[in-house]
């Protein structure tokens, strides 16, 4: 099934015209992109055959090398030990460690190089759109899940870390950050982090 999806070719992003996902304007039962997401734009409806630009955005796809380079933590010139360690404050795009190397921040990116291979609908944050992006996050898990049975569950930046980093030193209890974003009152402690605070 994963090389029927990938199967149908469009390299100048028209609808995909053969496949499982094959766009047919007459059968309004069969795959249709319904909502997009273009550069600029919020998400916006649409009635449209799925779309892919291959190779549109980045040359080739990540490889088995790859993949053992985000896993190395030998010390250099070998590999990276700071992989060995989730995420490093200020946890930024660009900071050390597996998160930003999974995502594709920083070395090849595992996650990133694959949505800008796909291209197309697979791009934008309407990227779900694609049947190949579930596929995609899948491994992407997959790789998550192996680094944890390595390295363990550490995941960060703990919310005392963020209280620490929050610009202008807001300070609250683990309790009343949890109970905030519980009631829906949540207010991001720290605007330069990544928006999800791990509880």
């Amino acid at each position: 099934m994963a090389l029927d999806v990938l199967r149908s070719r469009n390299s100048m992003g028209d609808p995909v015209a053969d496949g499982p996902f094959a766009f047919k304007p007459g059968d309004p039962n069969g795959f249709r992109v319904r909502l997009e997401a273009p550069p600029g734009v919020s998400l916006r409806q649409t009635n449209r055959g799925l779309r892919r630009t291959f190779r549109s955005g980045s040359p080739t796809l990540p490889d088995a090398l790859d993949v053992g380079a985000a896993f190395n933590t030998q010390s250099a010139p070998l590999g990276d030990p700071d992989l060995a360690t989730y995420d490093f404050a200020p946890w930024l795009h660009d900071s050390r460690g597996f998160r930003s190397r999974l995502e594709g921040f920083t070395g090849t990116g595992l996650h990133n190089q694959v949505h800008r291979w796909i291209g197309g609908d697979m791009a934008p944050a309407s990227s779900p759109n694609d049947p190949v992006f579930f596929l995609h996050h899948a491994n992407v898990d997959r790789l998550w899940e192996s680094w944890m049975d390595r390295h363990g569950r550490n995941y960060v930046p703990t919310t005392w870390s963020l209280i620490q980093h929050t610009p202008g030193g807001r300070r609250g209890s683990r309790r009343t950050l949890r109970s905030e974003w519980q009631q829906g009152h949540r207010r991001n402690p720290c605007p330069q982090c990544d928006d999800r605070l791990p509880w």
